[in-house]
């Protein structure tokens, strides 16, 4: 126990090193077109207060770590010129998303330069899932979203995460210990791009219920799992 206690004190310090000296960690919401004619669906970039939920995410890892994060993240598009003075970015969504080929270009430079990018799909929604490997498609084009062994290193940066309790349905009545089905895409020996094709952001929001169809990690380990994505962004 001692020596996983210094292990993690270890990963925390590492972590908070990557960041610019003197300076709080910044989550960055990426701002994007939303694939949709239907004008309801044009901010689900911004649904369900993923805001207000990528907040919780700064305070547990404050909680949790030496890393100093800041309480409220940024909005940004992927053409923003201060994207690159973020190592971390985040999308979710229900629905299909779009980019542009400045985007493309931009993002596909910040990735390869350093930069980290974690999405997830809001209620487990496959529209959100499918959109976006054809989005990463256009970003790498000779590389999958390949789904993480239980070694890689994600895994293991802070918490060790072998399983994870997922909800199926409204309620938590319906549930499955399982391996999180994290994918990614490596580029140079390093994991750039991580997907959840279940939802993070529903255990974020630390509710209890969801809508009939979500599929989503439990309010614990969804924690967990940012932290560890957060870590692992940091520190490769």
């Amino acid at each position: 126990m001692r020596i996983a206690a210094l292990l993690a004190a270890l990963v925390s310090v590492l972590a908070q090193a990557a960041a610019t000296p003197g300076e709080e960690l910044v989550l960055i919401r990426i701002q994007y077109t939303v694939d949709s004619t239907n004008p309801s669906r044009r901010n689900d970039w911004n649904a369900k207060g993923f805001g207000r939920v990528l907040c919780n995410v700064s305070e547990a890892l404050n909680r949790a770590t030496s890393v100093k994060a800041a309480r409220d993240p940024k909005v940004l598009t992927l053409e923003d010129p201060g994207l690159f003075s973020y190592p971390f970015l985040f999308m979710t969504g229900h629905f299909g998303c779009r980019l542009n080929e400045g985007e493309v270009v931009n993002l596909r430079e910040h990735l390869t330069k350093g930069g980290f990018l974690f999405a997830a799909a809001c209620c487990g929604n496959e529209s959100f899932t499918k959109a976006f490997e054809g989005e990463m498609k256009k970003v790498f084009p000779n590389k999958e979203l390949k789904l993480l062994p239980p070694e890689h290193p994600v895994f293991h940066t802070f918490y060790t995460i072998e399983k994870a309790k997922c909800l199926f349905g409204a309620s938590e009545a319906s549930e499955r210990i399982e391996r999180p089905p994290l994918r990614g895409i490596d580029v140079d020996g390093r994991t750039v791009v991580i997907l959840s094709p279940y939802a993070l952001t529903c255990g974020w929001t630390r509710k209890a219920t969801c809508i009939d169809s979500c599929k989503r990690v439990a309010t614990e380990d969804a924690f967990k799992i940012g932290i560890n994505v957060i870590i692992y962004a940091l520190t490769h």
